[in-house]
């Protein structure tokens, strides 16, 4: 298989995207420490809202360990898995944000539920960021495996 800088790009695009996600997810688990919760109770809150970054990083560690040993036909299942957490990111924190926004504004005790200031707002951004990144990326990728498809039918 040839490589182009097109290419290049894209798949670099797609690394920057997964790191950003993954600092966004990192930063939402730690952001949802609770110490003055029962031990239980916090461990469980901080597991849960960790799930997705450590879903994107077993992920993206095949996707892109299969794409360096030039295995592209081995990369579906990963692909797809860092794509679905994007989505589910771009639906749950897009309209979640508002609603969390609007909470956050309602109350003036910090530790309540909702968005307070630039330390609840910023992981959401970049969660945000990178998973709207990402699906971008792979609809450029599409388009492209689409084009070059068409091209050589012709």
């Amino acid at each position: 298989m040839k490589t182009t800088t097109t290419k290049n790009t894209l798949v670099t695009a797609q690394l920057a995207a997964l790191l950003i996600m993954l600092v966004g997810w990192g930063w939402i688990a730690g952001n949802f420490a609770q110490p003055q919760e029962p031990l239980f109770a916090d461990a469980l809150t901080d597991f849960l809202h960790a799930v997705p970054a450590i879903l994107l990083f077993i992920f993206g560690l095949r996707y892109f360990s299969a794409l360096l040993a030039a295995q592209p036909r081995r990369v579906g299942w990963a692909y797809i898995g860092v794509g679905v957490i994007a989505t589910l990111a771009v639906l749950f924190l897009g309209l979640g944000g508002i609603v969390l926004s609007l909470l956050g504004i309602s109350t003036s005790n910090p530790n309540s539920v909702g968005v307070h200031n630039l330390d609840d707002a910023i992981p959401a951004v970049l969660t945000l960021g990178g998973s709207l990144m990402w699906l971008v990326v792979a609809f450029l990728t599409w388009r492209q495996r689409a084009v070059a498809s068409e091209v050589s039918v012709q």
